[in-house]
């Protein structure tokens, strides 16, 4: 069954299968905005939680030096 005319005009019937369109995925500026703010953000939050490391660590000595005696 062929649900098309002479002249290439394509209809949709209900007795016509489903065409199948390819999409076409364009890269845009926009997805290459997207993966470099991804990348700033996991590098802001690395350092973050090296800092908070740290900070704990450094708390954590200070408090050991001030209440355990030499």
């Amino acid at each position: 069954m062929n649900c098309c005319d002479d002249y290439g005009d394509c209809r949709q019937g209900r007795d016509c299968p489903v065409r199948q369109v390819k999409l076409i995925q364009y890269n845009t500026g926009w997805t290459r905005l997207d993966n470099f703010l991804s990348a700033v953000a996991y590098g802001i939050a690395i350092i973050g939680a090296i800092s908070l490391v740290f900070t704990i660590s450094w708390l954590g000595w200070f408090l050991w030096r001030i209440y355990v005696p030499a």
